[in-house]
């Protein structure tokens, strides 16, 4: 499983093993440019739970503080770092081994490549997340447009 520190400015990836046993943390860069250890999320029984600390509160959807809550493919947790005046967020899913396979792609002349959910797309990625048509790559002239 991947989980995702989503900050305003950054985004930070924490991998955790299939197994699910240990205690793992989830790490930023601070304001003073040094790494630190954010939330900790440990595997009990049968699936991983982040908690919260002096550092890291933990919210539900409706920005009620939570002890703890268990993090499984697809959720979305709210965080209040002190000293930090906006919310973060905490994102899991599994990792699926087939995205894992790359292939190269040579763009010979001015052209675009789109991507997204639905199958009519050049790239299709079939993720609740990715919209049907999520965005479109142009070369063109030399240059790629985004």
């Amino acid at each position: 499983m991947i989980v995702t520190l989503i900050k305003k400015d950054r985004i930070y990836d924490t991998y955790l093993p299939q197994k699910i046993m240990g205690q793992f943390y989830v790490y930023d860069i601070d304001s003073n440019n040094k790494k630190r250890q954010l939330i900790s999320i440990e595997g009990e029984e049968d699936h991983w739970v982040a908690k919260s600390n002096k550092k890291v509160q933990l919210l539900d959807e409706n920005a009620n503080p939570q002890k703890e809550s268990v993090i499984e493919d697809q959720s979305l947790n709210i965080l209040s770092i002190k000293n930090e005046q906006e919310h973060s967020f905490l994102y899991a899913y599994d990792i699926d081994y087939n995205l894992l396979k790359f292939q190269k792609l040579v763009v010979a002349h001015d052209g675009q490549i789109t991507f997204g959910r639905e199958d009519n797309n050049s790239i299709s990625y079939d993720n609740p997340f990715v919209s049907s048509h999520h965005f479109t790559l142009q070369y063109q002239n030399g240059h790629f447009i985004l």
